[in-house]
């Protein structure tokens, strides 16, 4: 079904992730799969906020990656009740004022009715501990609440994806075990992609160290 999904600045900002790491290169990974998937099975929005966060990205090359990826995405509009609902935000403290962008976000999705925000901010808006607060200062407003989740959440919610991890825990007899060994093949026949995170991090701080 398609979604109406409002996309913030974490999203573009990972998916041309250049960090060394595990996990930095597994947010890159699912950002993009999430993101191929997305721009044809839903509708993207973004906002003048995303497009602001992103004009002050320090790396000009990588600035200008992300502005790329969003050029085709639309942009809702900023309205005034957008700001109304921001200072409501951060007097009941959904967030710091020193994070004000999230509150923006979180505001011109929630106004416009989207289904979904999605971001790999998991502190201050994909955190289920703040749902709950979220729902009842949107309710009280009468607005929609979008769901809130990182890319990876998303992914694992897919039907066809947890019906390829069912076959593959029945092809191993329902023995975890066996399914590791199973995994551990595939790895084996590309042995040359695999890389230790900590040689990777060690070879970055080695070469900023030069």
């Amino acid at each position: 079904m398609n979604q109406l999904i409002y996309v913030e600045t974490s999203i573009p900002s990972f998916y041309f992730e250049t960090r060394p790491g595990a996990q930095m290169l597994a947010r890159r990974e699912w950002t993009c799969e999430w993101w191929e998937r997305a721009r044809v099975e839903d509708t993207l929005f973004t906002s003048a906020v995303t497009i602001a966060e992103v004009l002050e990205t320090p790396d000009p090359e990588k600035q200008r990656q992300m502005i790329e990826l969003l050029v085709p995405i639309p942009r809702l509009p900023y309205t005034d009740e957008i700001d109304t609902i921001v200072q409501v935000y951060l007097s009941h403290r959904l967030m710091p004022v020193d994070s004000g962008g999230d509150a923006h976000h979180l505001a011109l999705a929630s106004f416009h009715r989207c289904d979904r925000l999605v971001t790999w901010n998991c502190q201050h808006l994909a955190n289920p501990n703040k749902t709950g607060h979220i729902r009842m200062v949107n309710g009280a407003l009468g607005l929609h609440t979008p769901q809130l989740l990182t890319p990876l959440e998303i992914l694992e919610s897919m039907p066809w994806l947890r019906e390829i991890r069912r076959k593959l825990l029945k092809d191993a007899g329902g023995d975890l075990k066996r399914l590791g060994q199973r995994y551990r093949e595939v790895e084996s026949a590309e042995p040359d992609k695999v890389m230790d995170p900590r040689t990777l991090l060690a070879d970055a701080v080695r070469k900023a160290a030069r």
